[in-house]
């Protein structure tokens, strides 16, 4: 009954897209047979000025994007105003992460050398604004105020985490893209199966965390670290299938080294993205203890 429902519900999706069709058509053609040329002429102006509209909205929506997204230098001077503020450089991290890892897979799957280097690049950057953040570790010491001091030590531990995620990302991004680059074997069937697994628990793991850290609900990061032990624990079983795979039927050297190297290199960014997690839980429960 439900799939006879459904197969309803999209010929009669089908048949209103047709109605709606004609009708702007029809709608269309008597405007200019009574318009003329004029008509025609306020037709295409409309055209324009919706494409150009549209052109600009988004152009401005990549640029509130891109703002959101920055990377920004630690001002505060005290611990709390510390957390709050590599909080947002935190989610910033993971949200970005999150793409560049999901479309470097998929690039690397659909064999996309355009999308392979896009992500290259953007991990590039990322990890040089990591550097900047590192650079200004200096002058966030002295800018603090001597009772919080050890915010300090937090700070370095948390960027310290990040630059370990960026690198991570960064190895993926240059081994994916490399392999394509040079013609090599595209991933087996099997291979493809298991990744896009992992793409999927890896992105709920970084939304997850993006959005607490974004909302800074630091109480919920418990159920993070439940994730992180899970998405560990299906790596740890794609490593054993795959070497199961070698041994039996691989015939391809750079292939397996390519995805034992992923599978090795997403663990690291997991675990480097729960130490930041792990950082900051510990600190919210000491806070909370403390109160």
């Amino acid at each position: 009954m439900y799939r006879i429902a459904g197969v309803l519900n999209v010929i009669g999706g089908w048949f209103f897209t047709a109605f709606s069709a004609f009708t702007a058509a029809a709608v269309f053609a008597l405007i200019i047979y009574y318009g003329g040329f004029y008509a025609i002429l306020g037709l295409v102006v409309v055209a324009i000025v919706l494409l150009v509209r549209s052109f600009v909205n988004h152009k401005n929506s990549q640029l509130v994007e891109k703002e959101t997204e920055e990377l920004k230098k630690a001002e505060s001077n005290t611990i709390q105003g510390i957390i709050d503020e590599s909080s947002e450089n935190v989610a910033a991290v993971f949200k970005r992460s999150k793409r560049i890892y999901k479309n470097t897979l998929d690039g690397l799957i659909s064999q996309d050398l355009n999308i392979l280097k896009s992500s290259k690049k953007e991990a590039n950057k990322l990890s040089g604004e990591i550097d900047g953040l590192r650079n200004n570790i200096f002058y966030l010491i002295r800018n603090l105020d001597e009772q919080h001091l050890g915010a300090s030590k937090f700070y370095i531990e948390v960027l310290g985490n990040l630059q370990d995620i960026s690198q991570s990302l960064d190895y993926i991004s240059k081994s994916a893209t490399t392999h394509i680059d040079n013609n090599h074997k595209s991933l087996k069937f099997t291979q493809i199966k298991d990744l896009k697994e992992i793409i999927l628990r890896s992105h709920e793991v970084f939304a997850v965390s993006q959005t607490i850290f974004t909302k800074k609900d630091f109480g919920k990061l418990a159920e993070i670290i439940t994730l992180k032990q899970e998405l560990l624990g299906l790596i740890d079983q794609k490593i054993d299938k795959q070497v199961k795979r070698t041994k039996d039927t691989e015939n391809s050297p750079k292939n397996t080294t390519l995805y034992f190297g992923l599978l090795l290199e997403t663990r690291d960014l997991m675990n480097a993205a729960m130490n930041v997690v792990e950082r900051y839980y510990t600190e919210y429960d000491a806070k909370r203890f403390e109160d």
